[in-house]
Order: C-alpha cells, then structure tokens, then sequence
C-alpha cells in the first residue's frame, strides 16, 4: 500500500479512505492499494449496476464479474446480450477491463499511473 498526502487513516478500507478525502476536497493524494482490493471494489460497483439497471439472473453477475480473457465464446454472446440491456452496464464493464489491464500490463506503480 502507498499514500502520498495527508491521509492518516492507512488502515481504514479503500472505500472509506476516498469517501474521506472526496468529502475533504484533497488535491494531492494519491493512494495504492494492492489490486485484490480495488478489483474488489471496482467489482462491487459493478454488481451494484447491474443490479440498478435491472440485470438480475446470477448468470449475468458471474459472466460481468468474470475476466473477459477467461470468457469462453459461449459466454461472451450471453455476456454481449447482457451488456446489451444497458448502455451505462457496458461502458461499466469495458471501464472495469481497461482497469484490470493496468494491473495486468504494469509492473509497478509508475507504470500504472502512465497507462491512466
């Protein structure tokens, strides 16, 4: 985990560190946590979506949760007829793939900050 700024609470959940920091107006922090973690939540967000949009059959959590690299082609005609529901569900997901990529493709923190 790196924090730059003026957070103090390292500890506290991901989650609740930016509620923190978004409710304070920081200008200059930067946080890393290790990417189980912010998979984790870029996933809850996602599943949170899904759900708001209407997308409720637990086939259509798992194929959005699922890495698209780990899709079977079966999988990804269901998983494109699911994202057709929703155009803010599949701008949600490809976001969620272009975030998983950074932690794929980069070998340390630089590298991740130049791949945003």
């Amino acid at each position: 985990m790196i924090t730059i700024g003026t957070a103090t609470e390292t500890l506290t959940p991901p989650r609740e560190i930016f509620r923190e920091v978004i409710r304070q107006g920081a200008t200059r922090l930067v946080i890393a946590h290790n990417r189980f973690h912010v998979m984790k939540l870029v996933n809850d967000e996602l599943n949170l979506l899904r759900k708001k949009v209407g997308v409720t059959t637990k086939e259509s959590k798992y194929l959005l949760l699922k890495n698209q690299s780990e899709l079977e082609n079966e999988e990804k005609l269901k998983l494109d007829l699911v994202l057709s529901q929703s155009s803010c569900l599949r701008i949600a997901y490809e976001l969620k793939e272009e975030f998983r990529e950074i932690y794929e493709t980069s070998r340390g923190v630089k590298s991740g900050f130049r791949n945003l």
